[in-house]
């Protein structure tokens, strides 16, 4: 899975490191471009039910958060992409990209 995917990360990486974090502007960039594939997962793993597979979820999720720091910076989070509806298997790969340390990550 890491060779078949390995373009797409270089790509996304060159992306999001093109935002200059020191300035606010491109932090705020960064942060809309993050909520924007970060709130229909987080939507599409809820529609799924990982509540019931993991009862603490909506205490780990992050767009709130990410939605308020943009709010705290005159912006809005906005969604980008469409998830279709998630299978149990697609759920846990949502989940593992989300969650899992860059690490394990790197190691499978």
């Amino acid at each position: 899975m890491r060779d078949a995917t390995a373009n797409a990360h270089r790509e996304l990486d060159a992306q999001l490191s093109s935002f200059d974090l020191t300035v606010l502007s491109g932090y705020c960039r960064f942060l809309q471009a993050s909520a924007g594939a970060l709130l229909p997962l987080e939507a599409a793993l809820v529609q799924a039910g990982v509540v019931k597979m993991f009862p603490d979820w909506l205490e780990r999720a992050r767009g709130a958060a990410i939605a308020a720091d943009l709010a705290q910076l005159g912006s809005a989070a906005q969604s980008t992409v469409s998830v279709p509806p998630l299978t149990r298997s697609g759920m846990l790969g949502t989940l593992y990209v989300l969650e899992a340390p860059v690490s394990a990550q790197s190691f499978c």
